[in-house]
């Protein structure tokens, strides 16, 4: 059985496994994915310099470290990261994510102008998927 839960922050549960919709800079795209609009991003401000790489990566650790500690992130096993904006913003926000082994699995989403749809493209595998991550092995 799948069902959908819509909310104010763009969380979703389908079967067993809920995601949330997040884009990376507010203000380049309207981000319509399944009939929602994505209202969270990486970064809700305009970048003014994005060649400061150590800014970029501080705004998106931070972002990152509110967004995983809310408690409405629990059982939440994806975040779907609309890439909209530069790519300094993006390696930025990737880096500051390793910093998080245990955050749900990253699914960056980029728009197919010939579907006008999103496609799905997994980052890393994370920690917490792995059954034998190597710190449990004895």
């Amino acid at each position: 059985m799948t069902e959908t839960v819509k909310c104010k922050k763009s969380f979703h549960i389908f079967g067993d496994n809920m995601k949330t919709r997040i884009g990376l800079c507010k203000g380049r795209h309207d981000i319509i994915d399944a009939e929602e609009t994505v209202q969270e991003f990486i970064f809700n401000e305009s970048i003014e310099s994005p060649h400061d790489f150590d800014y970029l990566y501080r705004q998106a650790h931070q972002r990152l470290e509110k967004i995983l500690s809310d408690e409405s992130m629990v059982g939440v096993a994806e975040i779907h990261l609309f890439v909209t904006g530069l790519t300094s913003a993006l390696v930025s926000t990737l880096q500051a994510y390793r910093d998080y082994p245990f955050a749900p699995q990253l699914i960056l989403r980029h728009f197919d102008r010939d579907t006008a749809t999103y496609s799905h493209q997994p980052w890393e595998r994370k920690l917490s998927d792995e059954s034998d991550c190597g710190a449990c092995s004895s």
